[in-house]
This record gives structure tokens, C-alpha cells and sequence, in this order.
């Protein structure tokens, strides 16, 4: 079963929610508060005698996926509620504004940019720990394939010395 979330104002009248605000989909809950609407998550810390029937509203509320019930250090319940808020057009253009800067952050910069185009500014980014790659000095006990004219090669091994 998917993941449901309440049309509501806050999270006690997320939790006292009746089934029917209920939406799964952004679209459906913007289509039902007929104004753009933001997934948020609220908690919720019932007074003592609210505390049986927001337990009764949650167990039923479980099933949709948007309550879920902790303790906080003194033993007291607690709830997490997700559900759908209609927000102002300020928020939403706050959140717009928001949107567009990461989008604009993740164009400027690419991870092949930082590893392969510009070392410079993988170093400046990561610190000293990064290095130029060091370049091993080839081991003298090694056959050279391609050997300088004139010297020794597996075929033409060098000639033995002699004794003066």
C-alpha cells in the first residue's frame, strides 16, 4: 500500500484527520486545497488526557504511513506527522527561489569538472591531502622494451668482460 498524507493546517488536525483529505500525490492534494502545498513534517506531544485517543488515531493512521509514534526522555508519547499544508505565495516563491539556487549550484559545478578538468580546484576544495599523483621511478632490475641504440637488449645480451 502507498503512502498517504492528510490535507490539513497543523499536525493535531493532521492526526484527527478523517479520511477523506487524505492524498497520496502532490497533484491531489493541490488539486483539493485548490493552492500550492508543501510536504511537512510536525511533531506532536498531546497533553495527558488527549493522549488515549491520539493513540487510537494513530494506530488507524499508521496504516497510511504518515504517523509515527516516539518517547522523549522523560517517557512521555510523541508524534511525527507528515502531511500536505497549504502555504502562501510568499513561501512558495521563497521555496521557488530556494529550488532554482540548488539548480543553479548543481549546473555550475560537476564532479567530473572537480576530479578530471581542474585538479587546481579539487586541491583548493579538499585541502593539502590531495596531491599531485606521484610518478614511480622505474625499477633499474627491469628489462626496458624499447632500449636507446646501442644498448643491451634480451636478444643481444651484453658480452661478458675480461679479465685484463
Amino acid at each position: 500500500m502507498g503512502l498517504s498524507y492528510p490535507l490539513a493546517k497543523d499536525a493535531h488536525s493532521a492526526l484527527f484527520s478523517d479520511e477523506n483529505t487524505l492524498c497520496a500525490t502532490q497533484a491531489q492534494a493541490f488539486a483539493a486545497a485548490d493552492a500550492r502545498v508543501s510536504l511537512i513534517t510536525e511533531w506532536l506531544k498531546p497533553p495527558k488526557e488527549d493522549i488515549e485517543a491520539a493513540l487510537d488515531k494513530a494506530d488507524n493512521a499508521r496504516a497510511n504511513g504518515f504517523v509515527h509514534v516516539y518517547e522523549d526522555k522523560e517517557g512521555d508519547t510523541v508524534f511525527a506527522i507528515t502531511f500536505w499544508k497549504a502555504i502562501s505565495n510568499e513561501e512558495a516563491k521563497a521555496e521557488d527561489a530556494k529550488i532554482n539556487e540548488e539548480k543553479a549550484a548543481r549546473a555550475e559545478e560537476n564532479t567530473d569538472d572537480i576530479y578530471f578538468t581542474r585538479p587546481d580546484k579539487r586541491r583548493e576544495r579538499f585541502g593539502l591531502s590531495v596531491r599531485k599523483p606521484r610518478v614511480r621511478k622505474a625499477d633499474p632490475r627491469q628489462f626496458d622494451l624499447f632500449p636507446n641504440p646501442g644498448m643491451p637488449t634480451p636478444e643481444d645480451p651484453p658480452k661478458p668482460r675480461k679479465k685484463k
